[in-house]
């Protein structure tokens, strides 16, 4: 991705004609705003910011003891599984699993009762927790 920004920002200063200052700046600020996306994970909140509803929607049906149809497909996530975490009443909306690794979105905004390797908060109530 970085080489893709690099070569990006390399053609539109010389398509422009512009100097090597401003080929700098299409360069630095490119890689600049991947990094940020990257460590602020913008996409991922943003995204689920706009589908919000809809996860909520599938969490209180989990709540209230239904069982959805799965894969139930919300905007780009693909939900595979769902159900509440032992021990808590937080649902959980899995996107990938494997054996002992859990990828999910869970309606706990310290995704507790997960063995977490990696947190997202997405909001007063969500988090994306990523299991080793």
């Amino acid at each position: 991705m970085l080489a893709i920004t690099a070569a990006v920002g390399f053609f539109l200063a010389r398509r422009i004609s512009c100097n090597s200052r401003q080929a700098s700046f299409f360069l630095f600020g490119g890689l600049g705003t991947l990094a940020l996306l990257g460590m602020t994970n913008a996409p991922l909140r943003v995204t689920f910011a706009f589908l919000e509803p809809r996860f909520e929607a599938v969490a209180d049906s989990i709540a209230r003891g239904d069982k959805p149809d799965y894969p139930i497909q919300i905007g780009p996530f693909r939900v595979i599984d769902g159900g509440i975490r032992d021990g808590s009443d937080a649902p959980y909306l899995m996107t990938s699993g494997q054996p002992y690794e859990i990828n999910a979105f869970v309606r706990d905004p310290e995704g507790r009762f997960f063995n977490i390797w990696s947190i997202t908060k997405l909001g007063a109530q969500w988090s994306y927790v990523e299991e080793d």
